[in-house]
């Protein structure tokens, strides 16, 4: 098990579409995290917590940017999350999202848990 835990492939995304939108070279590094660029295109792939830690972690230091993480939220998409996402995004009220969200967080990753 890994003790990072794990996150689905398509989560993931939003940071290589912001670090491609930077110009930085992604498939360095998805190599430092020994990730292969065409594995994670499948939706349903699960990338261990270490490799999607390594992989933040040379697109941060490539784009010099602290705020990296956040800045990528421009380029989240309702499929970023799976279905999660969708539920989301039907919710009428930010309080009523989060409720849902604590039920299917572990569809996207199981890094970290909604507390309510």
């Amino acid at each position: 098990m890994d003790a990072l835990g794990q996150i689905c492939s398509a989560a993931l995304q939003q940071y290589l579409a912001h670090g491609q939108a930077r110009g930085l070279d992604t498939a360095a590094a998805l190599q430092q995290a020994n990730l292969d660029p065409g594995h994670i295109q499948k939706p349903d792939t699960r990338i261990h917590g270490q490799d999607f830690q390594t992989l933040l972690h040379a697109l941060i230091k490539q784009s010099a940017d602290p705020l990296f993480g956040l800045h990528t939220s421009e380029f989240v998409q309702p499929g970023s999350y799976n279905v999660m996402g969708y539920i989301a995004m039907s919710a009428s009220t930010l309080q009523e999202a989060l409720s849902k969200v604590s039920l299917y967080e572990k569809l996207v990753g199981d890094m970290g848990t909604t507390d309510t």
